[in-house]
């Protein structure tokens, strides 16, 4: 059964925020995203990309950050340091819990599962699946 969550559109923006009050900031925190600028925004417009404007746009915008942070780490003179705050795993949402609240399905629900993973694991190499699955998810959507 759904609650309902009072729209506020600078506090807590509905289109933000699953059925049962999970918010995609507080995912972003959990998973230490927030130091991210690229990879809390690909998790972002994931999460939102049903909730508010256009689905498809919303996911090729997060496949933009994606691809950002992806040349970035892999310039051969870049000095990368992984930019993500290593989640405490056992206060971490779990990442079951992000699939289900935003009802995440298909190559969606892998994208964030890669992504999620990705950050828990410190762990660079799992971003190509994230890419394939997202551009997958685009493709599903058209």
């Amino acid at each position: 059964m759904s609650t309902a969550i009072a729209h506020d559109p600078i506090n807590s923006p509905s289109h933000y925020i699953s059925e049962n009050g999970l918010e995609v900031p507080d995912i972003i925190e959990a998973y230490g995203l927030a130091d991210s600028f690229h990879l809390g925004n690909v998790l972002k417009y994931c999460l939102r990309a049903k909730a508010k404007g256009d689905y498809r746009e919303n996911l090729s915008k997060g496949l933009y950050y994606l691809k950002r942070f992806h040349f970035k780490i892999n310039q051969e003179d870049a000095d990368f340091a992984w930019p993500c705050a290593m989640p405490d795993v056992e206060q971490a949402i779990p990442i079951e819990s992000v699939v289900r609240e935003f009802k995440l399905t298909g190559a969606l629900a892998a994208t964030v599962v890669d992504l999620l993973t990705v950050c828990v694991g410190d762990d660079t190499a799992g971003i190509d699946d994230c890419i394939d699955h997202l551009e997958l998810a685009i493709k599903e959507a058209a």
